[in-house]
């Protein structure tokens, strides 16, 4: 059975959040250096309600919170770590090594309505 990754920033799900989607869909599927959409490696943010959490399955991400919102300006990911990103907060992500390979996971509250199309703001 796989182990659930480890936090590494301060910033954390609410108790309550659920998870609604994964980017790649696929299960056991990830993004790596060749199949990461270019919008994740520039300036974007999440939409309203909606957490991200970047997982990195092999190598290393840099997660960079390009706001004032978080007490961190940038987080390493290794493998089998993660980090959230809150809802409306600016970031990207670069993937530091040839074998990296990482996904995202959407979360909301479950009183929330879901959002439309994708996570990303």
């Amino acid at each position: 059975m796989a182990q659930s990754p480890q936090r590494v920033t301060k910033n954390g799900l609410p108790l309550k959040a659920i998870n609604y989607k994964k980017v790649p869909a696929d299960e056991d599927a990830a993004f790596d250096r060749q199949t990461i959409p270019k919008g994740l490696l520039s300036r974007h943010n999440t939409k309203v309600g909606v957490w991200g959490k970047i997982v990195c399955d092999e190598g290393t991400v840099r997660l960079e919170f390009l706001d004032n919102s978080s007490e961190e300006a940038e987080v390493m990911i290794g493998a089998g770590e993660y980090g959230v990103v809150n809802p409306k907060q600016y970031h990207l992500v670069e993937l530091l090594t040839a074998d990296t390979r990482m996904h995202v996971e959407f979360y909301q509250l479950p009183d929330a309505d879901k959002p439309k199309g994708s996570g990303f703001g």
